[in-house]
């Protein structure tokens, strides 16, 4: 009789997953999210969750190691990839992993200015936040740049406008997101990222509630009416809007108190003040930062949950999610993720001149009629309890790290090293003027780069160890996008695609810091921008370069006397803005759920 396996051995090995997050106790919804999604995909991946160095994280179901633990284990880092992504400092540590190591970004917030700041100008690096808003917008982003670093100032809606997506999200194999509001702000900016939506996880409370006990320590009358905020007091969260409306009804109200439960941030919204010159200071209560464990009962001891926010940024609100799949009346502003919750099961107002009004009468109704905050709750927790199950994302997440694990990682940077050759002074007649100067490099270590020029040019190409790959151009065959690491084009009278279109396409097939050589010959200087120097260094920068070196010199290629040759070199620092047009492949697109 065979000998019975243990039910250890019979158990098959689960993949293992690495997740950069962070997680409790960092006070960040993202950090309890993660906790919570973690411990519902543990049974199905070894999971290897990786912290920042400073953070000490409590102890969970799943091995916790820090970043620089994780770096000397070669045996974690061929592992795929996860990175929980959010707009905040917590996550500036896993910015060059993502860079080196592509794989899955969960993005929270489809927009990272401030993640982009907090790792440049917040430390003083004001070049390199410059530089960053160069690289994600070209010449665009350097004005703006530049106007800042002048006179150090920069207004709110830039922060919000430039999402700063392009650089971070360009290696990633695969983007999830909690809204469609999200995939489609995402592509906008990398429509060549695989992006699909997966409904933001909504777990039970790990204690059961007791909104009795939160009401007594907060000193909350029995018969008093509860209206609830939750989260980082910011401007964004329009505290300000709620007890403006508040104070508009006050006196048709019974006994009532706003709780604001959340991290207070006085620079933002003083609260205490302002319910103090609204004639509020008696029905306002705050709780400052409100542990993990006291924020089932607080949803449970609420009436109605006021949750607006503007200007949408187009995250998902995970304290929204919870409130609404525990039955909660929550009041939202009708824009972004929140337009998403389906009718009737919360009452969306629109952003407006009149949202004090609109909301002063919204809470009113919803104070009068117990039935109207029942029937909306009802119909809250039934919408969350079909679509934002645990099995749903569980199952949403499952699909795209599977297809982030299937994807090929993708030529984004330059990958070889540049050696630049000696200019020849007395070049053979007949060599290219872009040989003569020696704009053009080798590389040092393997490396690609494509070109369309002269056969001529082709043996000097091979002269310096290059076997060039055709550049992509009509009649040509495709080779994918942003995989060279240089390219060459020769531009004569017979091309008939305009400037601005034959940089773009030469952008298209360069990776970040690839080179651009580009010679012009046998062209006039008003003949075509590129055929001159000021008007060809603004159509560069326009499309995304920065011009390294120029170089005129009379024709040498032909007998007859010509137009000089110009020599162009180049080196790609962005994107073409605006971005090209969204993919056809549905794979790339948001998915229907």
């Amino acid at each position: 009789m065979p000998a019975r396996r243990s039910a250890a051995a019979a158990e098959p090995a689960r993949p293992g997953l690495v997740v950069f997050t962070p997680l409790p106790p960092a006070r960040t919804g993202i950090a309890d999210y993660s906790a919570d999604l973690l411990r519902a995909l543990a049974p199905l991946y070894a999971i290897t969750a990786v912290t920042d160095d400073h953070v000490v994280a409590t102890p969970q179901p799943f091995a916790v190691v820090s970043a620089r633990r994780y770096a000397a284990r070669p045996e974690w880092q061929a592992l795929p990839h996860v990175y929980m992504m959010g707009n905040n400092p917590d996550h500036l540590y896993m910015l060059r992993p993502m860079a080196r190591r592509p794989g899955l970004v969960v993005l929270h917030d489809p927009g990272l200015h401030h993640l982009l700041d907090c790792a440049t100008a917040a430390l003083g690096d004001a070049a390199g936040y410059c530089r960053a808003l160069a690289a994600d917008y070209g010449a665009p982003g350097a004005v703006l740049a530049e106007q800042w670093r002048q006179t150090g100032l920069r207004d709110r809606a830039m922060v919000r406008g430039l999402p700063m997506l392009r650089q971070i999200l360009g290696p990633a194999k695969h983007v999830l997101v909690h809204s469609h509001y999200a995939a489609w702000r995402v592509l906008a900016q990398v429509p060549h990222v695989p992006v699909s939506v997966a409904p933001h996880l909504a777990q039970a409370p790990a204690a059961p509630p007791d909104p009795a006990g939160l009401r007594a320590r907060l000193g909350i009358p029995a018969d008093a009416m509860v209206f609830l905020s939750l989260g980082f007091v910011s401007h964004i969260k329009r505290i300000d809007t709620a007890l403006r409306a508040l104070a508009r009804i006050a006196g048709r109200l019974p006994t009532f108190r706003y709780v604001i439960a959340g991290e207070l941030q006085p620079e933002e919204i003083d609260v205490p003040r302002l319910a103090a010159q609204l004639g509020l200071a008696a029905h306002v209560i705050t709780t400052d930062f409100l542990a993990e464990s006291d924020l089932g009962s607080a949803i449970a001891a609420a009436d109605v949950v006021i949750n607006l926010r503007h200007p949408v940024g187009g995250e998902t609100s995970g304290t929204l999610i919870r409130a609404l799949s525990a039955g909660a009346c929550v009041v939202v502003v009708n824009d972004g993720p929140f337009a998403e919750i389906p009718e009737g099961a919360a009452v969306k107002l629109d952003w407006g001149p009149a949202i004090e009004s609109d909301l002063a009468d919204a809470l009113l109704r919803l104070a009068i009629s117990t039935d109207m905050r029942r029937g909306i709750g009802a119909r809250a927790a039934a919408a969350m309890a079909s679509g934002h199950a645990p099995a749903n994302a569980v199952s949403a997440y499952q699909a795209a790290i599977a297809a982030s694990a299937r994807a090929a990682a993708r030529p984004w940077r330059r990958q070889a090293t540049l050696l630049y050759p000696t200019a020849q002074h007395k070049p053979p007649r007949g060599a290219p003027l872009w040989l003569a100067v020696g704009a053009m490099p080798r590389f040092a270590d393997g490396g690609v780069l494509l070109a369309r020029a002269p056969a001529a040019d082709g043996e000097a190409l091979a002269a310096l160890g290059h076997r060039p790959l055709p550049l992509p151009w009509p009649g040509t065959p495709a080779v994918p996008p942003r995989g060279a690491d240089a390219a060459l084009l020769v531009l004569t009278a017979r091309d008939g695609l305009d400037d601005a279109a034959l940089l773009r396409r030469l952008n298209t097939v360069l990776g970040f810091d690839g080179v651009a050589v580009l010679e012009v010959r046998g062209l006039a200087p008003d003949a075509r921008p590129l055929a001159n120097r000021a008007e060809g260094a603004t159509a560069w920068a326009g499309a995304g370069f920065t011009v390294e070196a120029v170089w005129v010199a009379p024709d040498v290629t032909g007998d007859a006397p010509s137009p000089p040759a110009l020599v162009w070199r180049a080196v790609k620092r962005t994107e073409p803005w605006p971005p090209e047009n969204l993919p056809a492949d549905q794979e790339a697109r948001p998915d229907a759920r």
